[in-house]
C-alpha cells in the first residue's frame, strides 16, 4: 500500500488527509466514499516511497 495526501472539505472546513491505497484512482475512490465526490478538492498525490 502507498500513502496519498489530498485536500478535502469536511464539516465546512478544508483539511489535508492521508489515505492508503494501491494507486491514485483507488485513493480518489476511497476519499469520494468517505467525504462525498463534491468534497474532494485536490487529486491525491503520493507521498514517500511507499
Amino acid at each position: 500500500m502507498k500513502q496519498f495526501r489530498a485536500t478535502v472539505r469536511a464539516r465546512g472546513m478544508v483539511v489535508t488527509t492521508i489515505v492508503f491505497a494501491e494507486n491514485t484512482n483507488f485513493a480518489t475512490k476511497i476519499l469520494q466514499a468517505q467525504f462525498g465526490a463534491a468534497n474532494v478538492i485536490s487529486i491525491p498525490t503520493q507521498i514517500g516511497n511507499g
